[in-house]
């Protein structure tokens, strides 16, 4: 399996991390936190005055998506918060928490990013218009096609995400199973589905709201994370009534029971098969052993009354 380098520990001090923070196990600690199970993983590797402790990838990913469950999380949204948390902090940095933008289309067909407001209190963004295609304007998310765009984007991330630990989840049990590994991707992939499409459906009905009241300019950043915390909130809301309902697990074990009945049926089908296929080859061979007696009878005829 593939392994990181987690941290190097020198023997004088081995209290004391060379990098990175908390401190090793010492013996007869009981570890607590995640960082010490995930220290508990671990192996380590001496060489002179070094320690160098080594955790493997699966064990750190699927470690940490365990965590994050007992919170009705997982990595998705880890990721997801993080993403939303950034494009926050960018877009205040550039327009303020209260920026106001709208995108206008000139005569030419070109697209521009209109700023409202107060243009001091946009002191990276002096301008009050900037073409669409601007590098700075690729941060903003604009217009419901914008938030649909990046749904889906995000959806294509979850799926690799998700496929790749329902894969190493899947390699670590005793027997492989698709219907196991398929269902649990179908379901993660379904609840990432509908939390996005709560918080596009929410960036739509507060633009509509804004606009109606205040015009055409929105509050880019308030609208951005709302959209993020409303998806949170649905994805952890779907997860939690997943978990609380067991679907995802009753799903799973049907599908298992449908691919055993499955594989039972193409087994006994394969059995008669080979039965009907051995029947054949035995009526072919019989036919070939009476054509070969009939050929050798011929030949010891005629050999008899001298015809060769």
């Amino acid at each position: 399996m593939p392994a990181v380098f987690e941290n190097l520990y020198r023997n004088e001090n081995p209290t004391r991390p060379l990098w990175g923070g908390g401190s090793a196990i010492l013996p007869g600690q009981v570890p607590g936190t995640v960082g010490d199970k995930l220290r508990r993983m671990a192996g380590e590797v001496r060489y002179e005055d070094q320690c160098i402790t080594i955790l493997p990838l699966d064990d750190l990913i699927l470690s940490l998506n365990n965590e994050l469950k007992e919170y009705n999380a997982d990595i998705v949204v880890l990721k997801g918060l993080a993403d939303a948390g950034s494009s926050v902090v960018k877009q205040i940095s550039l327009i303020g928490v209260m920026g106001m933008a709208y995108v206008k289309t000139a005569s030419d067909g070109k697209q521009y990013v209109v700023f409202k407001g107060y243009a001091g209190a946009r002191p990276n963004l002096p301008g009050t218009r900037y073409l669409r295609s601007h590098p700075k304007m690729a941060v903003f998310t604009l217009s419901n096609a914008e938030y649909l765009k990046n749904g889906l984007k995000a959806l294509r991330v979850a799926f690799v995400i998700y496929a790749g630990i329902r894969i190493l989840e899947e390699l670590r049990q005793d027997q492989f199973s698709f219907a196991r590994l398929f269902t649990g991707l179908a379901s993660d992939l379904v609840q990432a589905l509908i939390a996005s499409l709560v918080g596009i459906a929410v960036a739509a009905v507060a633009g509509s709201i804004v606009t109606f009241f205040f015009g055409v300019a929105v509050p880019v950043v308030i609208v951005v994370a709302l959209v993020a915390f409303s998806s949170l909130i649905a994805g952890i809301f779907l997860m939690r009534l997943d978990n609380d309902n067991k679907i995802t697990e009753n799903l799973i074990n049907y599908s298992m029971k449908l691919e055993k009945n499955t594989l039972n049926e193409l087994s006994d089908i394969g059995s008669r098969l080979c039965y009907f296929i051995d029947i054949i080859d035995s009526i072919h061979k019989s036919i070939s052993n009476i054509r070969s007696y009939r050929y050798n009878f011929g030949r010891n005829y005629l050999n008899f009354y001298g015809v060769f």
